[in-house]
C-alpha cells in the first residue's frame, strides 16, 4: 500500500486536519436539522400543530409544499448573499433565523402563521446546507469534495436515526409548543458556532486545500498569484512588450494574452501592437501579426 505520508497526503480520504473535519462536522450537522426540521420531523410535528388548529393533517403538510416552493426563492436570494458575504456568515446567520422561526412553527396560533414560520425554517436552514455548506465543501475539498460531500450528507441518514425520535420523545413529553425549543436551540447554537470557529477557506487558517503539502499545492493546486481569501487567480496582466501588451503609456488598458488558436486574436495582437499616434498608413499589414 502507497504510503500516504509520502505522497503529500493526496490519496487519504480521512487526513483533513482538526480544522478539516470541524467544517465537514458543520455541514453535517446542518443537513441533518434540515433533514429533522423540515423533512423526517414533519411527520411529527404536521399532526401535531393539526391536532392543536383541529384540522387535518393533510392540511398542515399542503403548508408544508408551500413552504417548498418559498425555499426556492430564498435560494435564488441567498445564493448571491452567500457570494457577497461569504458561507461562513451566510450560513451561521441562515440557522440562527431557521433557529428562531421553528419556535414560531411550534408555537403558531393559527395556519397562517404556522406557514409563514415554516417558509423562513425551510429557506434558511436549506439555504446554509446546500448553498453555504455546498461552497464551504467546494472550497476546502476541491478535489476531494466527492468524498466529503459523502460524509456531510450523513446527516440526511442520521436525521432519521436521531432526530425523530428525539422529536418524538418531546413532542409527546412537553408537548409542541415547548418540544420544538431543544431544536431551535441547537440550530441557533451551531450558527453561533458557524459564526466564531468556522472559516470559508482553508487558507484563512494558514491550511492547504484537501489538507496536502505544500509541495502537492504548489506543484498541482497553485496557479497564478497567492491570494489571502483563498481561491484561484489569474496571472498577472501583460505588460509594455508582452503579446497584445503595446499600449499607449498612461491610459491604454492591456488586453488579456491572446492565443492564435482563437480566431480574433492575431487580429487582436495585430491592433494592440500597432496602437500609436502614426498614422494609419504607417501601420504594418495585418499578415505580420502572424
Amino acid at each position: 500500500m502507497r504510503n500516504r505520508k509520502h505522497d503529500g497526503n493526496k490519496s487519504s480520504v480521512v487526513n483533513f486536519g482538526v480544522q478539516g473535519w470541524v467544517t465537514i462536522l458543520y455541514c453535517l450537522l446542518m443537513f441533518w436539522l434540515y433533514a429533522g426540521m423540515v423533512n423526517s420531523g414533519s411527520n411529527v410535528t404536521a399532526p401535531a400543530i393539526a391536532e392543536k388548529f383541529g384540522i387535518l393533517p393533510g392540511t398542515v403538510l399542503n403548508m408544508n409544499t408551500v413552504a417548498g416552493v418559498v425555499g426556492v426563492i430564498f435560494f435564488i436570494v441567498v445564493g448571491q448573499i452567500n457570494r457577497v458575504i461569504g458561507a461562513r456568515i451566510t450560513s451561521g446567520v441562515c440557522l440562527i433565523v431557521a433557529g428562531l422561526a421553528y419556535l414560531g412553527v411550534g408555537n403558531a396560533v393559527n395556519l397562517a402563521m404556522y406557514t409563514v414560520c415554516m417558509c423562513i425554517v425551510v429557506g434558511g436552514v436549506m439555504s446554509a446546507g446546500y448553498i453555504s455548506g455546498g461552497d464551504l465543501v467546494t472550497q476546502w475539498f476541491p478535489k476531494k469534495k466527492g468524498i466529503v460531500m459523502g460524509y456531510t450528507t450523513m446527516g440526511h441518514n442520521l436525521a432519521s436515526v436521531a432526530f425523530v425520535p428525539l422529536i418524538t420523545l418531546l413532542v409527546g413529553r412537553l408537548g409542541i409548543g415547548n418540544g420544538v425549543i431543544p431544536i431551535s436551540v441547537c440550530a441557533i447554537v451551531l450558527g453561533i458556532f458557524g459564526l466564531l470557529l468556522v472559516r470559508n477557506t482553508p487558507q484563512e487558517r494558514g491550511l492547504n486545500p484537501d489538507n496536502v503539502s505544500d509541495e502537492v499545492y504548489r506543484t498541482e493546486y497553485f496557479h497564478g498569484h497567492e491570494d489571502p481569501t483563498g481561491g484561484w487567480t489569474t496571472g498577472r496582466p501583460p505588460e509594455q512588450g508582452d503579446c497584445c501588451g503595446a499600449r499607449k503609456p498612461g491610459w491604454w488598458p492591456s488586453p488579456p494574452a491572446c492565443s492564435k488558436s482563437a480566431p480574433w486574436a492575431w487580429y487582436l495582437k495585430w491592433c494592440c501592437a500597432t496602437w500609436s499616434w502614426a498614422s494609419p498608413g504607417s501601420r504594418p499589414p495585418l499578415s505580420s501579426a502572424w
